[in-house]
């Protein structure tokens, strides 16, 4: 059983509050690097189009990190799938360009991924992902030796754009990790930018003063009604499945076309086998407390 709903990829025009007002956003998806350019002929271009009736949400190309460990080195699998048994890492992700907020934004998305490939006592700051990716595989080369163990270490991590709009993105950074024991791990990560400053925005940049009793009350409801539980059903019983008696929204959170998804990973409120928890809150449920800019 899990809990996981999926966060729907069609996107509702989007605003952030004062800095953008005036602007009716239709729909517009990000853009390829044109052909020739540095980035183009660097990264692999994005299949996207744009809209010439607004200004484009931000540029941007996939990046692709393909290594495998074999035959006793790490080698390039040139984005090959590898074997399951097979020990590798591998990273997808976008890489912005052309907007004054691209670097700030690809600094928040990169110190993401490298929190989610650091192992062990390795906890310097600043190595490039591809960096640590081999450290990755390093690591399980040495966790080989020393236990003598065949079992692989896989990294597996895509980063999708799921709302890209002249002032605001969402990303979802999603990652499987398996590096021994029982089980592996999956976790999911959104972030949300104000694209004009490459700031992230957090739920108090989207919601009104005053919104968290409001908002934690919609959780609760919405999260009885996915698990069938009445008003006064234990939240943390059988049925209920959660550790406490509560549910309250956290940071990990996306914009979506219809509203706004409060995510919940492996063991942050349930137990490893119910999965991923993600709550869907519709834009007109949140009326009133969710800023009025936020949506068209």
């Amino acid at each position: 059983m899990t809990n996981y709903l999926s966060v729907n990829n069609g996107i509702r025009s989007v605003l952030l509050p004062g800095m953008l007002s005036g602007f009716l956003l239709l729909s517009s998806s990000a853009i390829a690097a044109p052909a020739g350019t540095l980035e183009a002929t660097r990264l692999k271009p994005s299949v996207q189009s744009e809209s010439g009736k607004n200004r484009p949400g931000m540029t941007y190309t996939m990046k692709s990190i393909s290594l495998i460990y074999r035959g006793g080195k790490i080698i390039h699998n040139n984005a090959k799938q590898p074997d399951e048994n097979d020990a590798y890492c591998m990273c997808r992700y976008p890489v912005f360009y052309g907007q004054k907020s691209s670097a700030a934004v690809n600094k928040i998305v990169d110190d993401s991924i490298a929190e989610s490939l650091r192992l062990g006592e390795h906890k310097n700051k600043g190595e490039s992902i591809e960096i640590l990716s081999k450290h990755f595989l390093k690591e399980y080369e040495s966790f080989r030796k020393k236990q003598k163990s065949e079992l692989p270490y896989q990294f597996d991590l895509n980063g999708k754009v799921l709302l890209n709009r002249s002032g605001i993105m969402t990303l979802g950074v999603y990652t499987t990790n398996y590096t021994g024991g029982a089980h592996g791990s999956n976790r999911t990560e959104y972030l949300v930018f104000d694209t004009e400053s490459g700031k992230r925005l957090r739920v108090k940049d989207v919601f009104v003063k005053g919104f968290e009793k409001r908002l934690n009350q919609l959780i609760d409801t919405r999260f009885r009604r996915m698990m069938g539980l009445t008003k006064t059903e234990r939240l943390d019983s059988e049925k209920g499945t959660l550790f406490k008696n509560s549910i309250q929204f956290n940071q990990n959170f996306a914009l979506t076309n219809k509203g706004v998804s409060f995510l919940y990973n492996e063991y942050e409120i349930a137990a490893y086998v119910y999965g991923q928890t993600e709550v869907d809150l519709s834009f007109k449920e949140l009326a009133g407390i969710i800023l009025p800019g936020v949506r068209i």
